[in-house]
């Protein structure tokens, strides 16, 4: 009974690596395939593309990426704040006000960001979507 057991759990071990590594196996992201997913950019849709349209979009995406890396690690640290005060036994209503107004202003300039990344983006292919 005890190796039962032990391959059913090395099974499942296996079947949940497996169903964890597959996307990454498959290729997801911005190779040719998927390319920018996010925008509009689907599957099949970079077949379209130059090879210099496309890493151009890739360079683009890349510099929003690091443009934005602060905002969106000050966003996440503003949750994480909010999130522990809340699970305090009594939550400083102020605190967490200020938190919520910090935390919806990096939002608010992400989103103008993010606008002016989908405008390049279009200059570059003119059939993308807004994400």
């Amino acid at each position: 009974m005890g190796n039962l057991k032990r391959n059913i759990m090395v099974l499942l071990a296996v079947v949940s690596i497996l169903g964890i590594s597959g996307p990454a196996f498959a290729g997801w992201g911005m190779q040719r395939g998927c390319g920018y997913c996010g925008a509009g950019f689907g599957p099949g849709m970079d077949s379209r593309l130059t090879d210099e349209q496309i890493a151009k979009l890739q360079q683009e995406r890349n510099a929003f990426l690091e443009s934005t890396k602060d905002l969106r690690r000050d966003a996440y640290s503003r949750m994480l704040e909010m999130r522990s005060e809340m699970a305090k036994k009594t939550p400083d209503a102020e605190r967490l006000l200020a938190l919520q107004k910090e935390l919806s202003a990096l939002r608010s300039e992400m989103a103008e960001k993010r606008i002016a990344h989908v405008l390049r983006m279009k200059e570059i292919n003119p059939d993308m979507g807004l994400p």
